[in-house]
């Protein structure tokens, strides 16, 4: 594979990627496998945590497998998930099977197990390098600007897969117009050694928001929570909930625990 160069005559790849989670780690893959000279630039080294519900459903198992990348996933030893339970604040649940065996591990296993398939397929790995600028079109290529430390670069490519996730520093520097929108929901994620869930996810409701629980690697689980912004700012507060000048998680876990009685049978 030749080295990337601003100064050759033509692209050094066929394609460079862009941000190295599921998303441009298969897309990575995928061209690879077909022949392609890829490179992929991520921000980070593997392996890093990553916020995410770590769940992965009975499709994504198939479209791994399509990939080529299901037994190296499976060697990870990610938890099957089999079932689904709801739970609403007050009264009864629900509870049904899936339509096929998921799996759930957490995001720091997942994308370095990806990154592991992609470069043993030939795809060549930048970790640590920041992309600050793109600029080219498909009829001529196109030049990325990166940084990596103190050091800078460039990398030609004939197309630019764009998988570095959305309101990123390079969204800021392309001025696209979303990274003004206020988010509306806040998530908050957090690995515990707790109760197992015996091969079910489970979905627990609460004013504003919910909370997903289920198994990973290593024995341990996952709590992921997704919450709209206000309700997050006032249970937040210290009040009758929390204890006074508690720090602001704390509090809201607090007023999510009065809310949600399964949830709070688990953590406790």
């Amino acid at each position: 594979m030749p080295p990337a160069s601003s100064n050759a005559k033509g692209p050094a790849y066929d394609a460079a990627v862009i941000g190295g989670g599921p998303a441009g780690l298969s897309a990575a893959i995928t061209l690879a496998q077909a022949g392609a000279r890829v490179v992929l630039l991520e921000t980070k080294t593997y392996p890093h945590d990553k916020l995410c519900g770590e769940f992965l459903s009975p499709e994504c198992r198939l479209y791994l497998e399509a990939l080529g990348a299901a037994a190296a996933v499976r060697d990870l030893g990610p938890a099957v998930i089999e079932r689904v339970q709801l739970s609403p604040p007050e009264g009864a649940g629900w509870g049904t099977a899936l339509p096929g065996p998921a799996w759930s591990l957490s995001r720091r296993a997942l994308d370095a197990g990806l990154a592991g398939e992609a470069a043993r397929q030939g795809v060549e790995l930048r970790e640590g390098s920041r992309v600050t600028r793109v600029a080219g079109s498909l009829a001529e290529g196109f030049e990325l600007e990166t940084r990596s430390g103190p050091g800078r670069g460039r990398v030609r490519a004939r197309a630019v897969i764009a998988a570095h996730g959305k309101r990123s520093g390079l969204d800021r520097a392309l001025g696209r117009d979303f990274i003004q929108a206020r988010h509306e929901f806040v998530a908050i994620q957090a690995h515990f050694h707790g109760p197992p869930l015996e091969g079910r996810v489970e979905l627990h409701t609460f004013p504003g928001g919910y909370c997903g629980l289920a198994d990973i690697e290593g024995g341990r689980q996952v709590a992921c929570m997704l919450v709209r912004q206000p309700v997050l700012q006032a249970a937040a507060r210290p009040g009758d909930h929390g204890a006074p000048g508690g720090a602001p998680i704390e509090n809201f876990l607090a007023w999510l625990m009065l809310r949600s009685p399964r949830l709070r049978d688990w953590f406790e």
